[in-house]
């Protein structure tokens, strides 16, 4: 499996797929100091395994935790602010890699605030699953810098749920098969450096069920199909 440095200021839980986040789940408490996700010591529950290795929720702590994770799942559902709970995730080398049943939502819930920061040499990526949210009820962020990667075989959808979603490109590579900036939330794209491409027959989509902004001053766009603006909504 790939190992996975993750630096958050947040804790994590994972329960059975489908679970609710109130669920008996083994949190990310980093009881060992060592911040590695390999030592069950660090898990309120126990290491994760197949029964239940379904969610990862983020939520906000008061110090930085450095969770070195080196793991083989695809059944992973993570929550990047979520309960009332803020959380910030800085991705950083060699990044993130999830599985086929994969579920990303940063900023979940009203009153949340979740923050994914992606660079220096770091990568996300996601190969199969669910939509990735930002914004997804609460508000979302996410910061693509120099050195970052992140690619998804999925759409990314950035304002969802009444929420609010910022998607920033300020250097490194962005890959996904179609966005949708204003879904049913505010959605946001700034692009000042790097490149984000679309790959599948969607495209992009500003303005679905609610209002989109786009705004590119450096960097590369390429779509290998439309840009819809103003789809059914403002944009």
């Amino acid at each position: 499996c790939m190992r996975k440095n993750f630096v958050v200021m947040m804790l994590l839980v994972v329960a059975c797929a489908g679970a609710s986040a109130s669920a008996a789940n083994s949190w990310f408490i980093n009881t060992s100091g060592d911040g590695l996700w390999s030592n069950a010591a660090n898990w309120s529950l126990g290491l994760p395994n197949a029964t239940n290795d379904g969610m990862i929720a983020a939520y906000a702590v008061n110090t930085n935790v450095t969770a070195q994770a080196d793991v083989s799942h695809t059944n992973v559902w993570m929550y990047v602010g979520y309960g009332g709970y803020n959380g910030t995730l800085n991705i950083t080398t060699p990044g993130v890699t999830t599985g086929t049943s994969f579920y990303l939502s940063v900023g979940a819930v009203a009153g949340t605030m979740g923050i994914i920061n992606v660079g220096n040499g770091g990568k996300y990526q996601n190969t199969g699953g669910w939509v990735n949210y930002i914004g997804d009820g609460g508000t979302g962020i996410v910061n693509v810098n120099a050195g970052g990667t992140w690619q998804s075989a999925l759409r990314i959808n950035i304002g969802n749920a009444s929420g609010n979603g910022t998607f920033n490109v300020a250097g490194g590579t962005v890959t996904a098969l179609d966005m949708v900036i204003g879904n049913s939330g505010m959605g946001a794209l700034a692009m000042n450096g790097g490149t984000l491409t679309t790959t599948g027959p969607g495209g992009i989509f500003l303005g679905v069920g609610a209002a989109g902004q786009m705004s590119v001053s450096s960097g590369s766009l390429v779509t290998t199909t439309d840009l819809n603006i103003g789809y059914s909504a403002n944009g």
